[in-house]
Order: C-alpha cells, then structure tokens, then sequence
C-alpha cells in the first residue's frame, strides 16, 4: 500500500504494477518516502508532497490521485517538512 500525504490517499500496489508520482509547485521541494510503515500486517510506503504542490498520480497513463488536486498546505514554521510534522501530529517516533 502507498500513502499519499499530506492527503493521507492510499494506494493499492499490486505486483507488477507501477505508479508515477508527478508534482507541480511554483516553491522548491522534493517527494520524502518512508518504506517503515506496517499497518494490519500490510507493509506500507509513505510519500510525502512538500508546501504548495500538487500531485499527481499516473497508473496506465490516467491520474488516479483524487485529493492531489488540492494544493498541499503550507507545514507550520516550526517543522521541516511534512514527514516530520506527520509524525509529530501523529505519534510517530523518529526511530
């Protein structure tokens, strides 16, 4: 499974298949991933977008990724990106 954030879209990755991530900005940035997470015994990735982009999300040359269109928030001040704001909010300790 592939998590989209700041949007929390979830993905379902079979074998054999492939995405394509494709983001728009006008401010500087670059995807973050986290191949750390596991949920219900199910590994999961986290892709993480950056303040101010948009994403899409390509599979057999159509864009899948619904919330994507909505132009990700700008993190608070006080973090460095989306990762790690994300695992503050939600509990997740930096290992």
């Amino acid at each position: 499974m592939i998590v989209l954030e700041p949007w929390a879209e979830i993905f379902e990755l079979l074998p054999r298949q492939s995405f394509e991530f494709v983001a728009q900005s006008k401010l500087e940035g670059e995807f973050e991933f986290d191949f750390d997470g596991e949920y219900d015994g199910l590994e999961w990735i986290t892709i993480y977008a950056w303040s101010g982009c948009n994403v899409e999300v390509i599979f057999e040359g159509a864009n899948i990724c619904k919330a994507g269109s909505i132009t990700a928030f700008e993190v608070p001040k006080s973090f460095n990106s989306f990762s790690e704001f994300t695992k503050k909010v939600f509990g997740k300790s930096e290992e």
